[in-house]
């Protein structure tokens, strides 16, 4: 799993302002699923205005969720 703080839309929300490297996390754990039948990988951007609480909730959930449909999420700075 990998964790970004880009803006909590996955660089789209502010796209002249986020790290370019973040985005190229989400197409390498793309390719890993692809690439690594036996492993599932997911990234998640969480907007830096999210609270420290609130971010490890999110974490949390996110490595326990079962659903290998999803490999990108994203969380604004309401969580949602």
């Amino acid at each position: 799993m990998i964790v970004t703080r880009m803006d909590g839309a996955m660089g789209m929300h502010n796209p002249g302002n986020v790290f370019v490297f973040g985005g190229g996390l989400f197409g390498l754990t793309k390719c890993l699923n692809l690439e690594w039948n036996k492993v599932f990988c997911r990234g998640t951007d969480i907007a830096p205005g999210l609270d420290s609480k609130t971010t490890a909730q999110k974490i949390y959930a996110e490595l326990f969720d079962a659903d290998q449909c999803i490999t990108d999420t994203s969380y604004d700075d309401e969580g949602k």
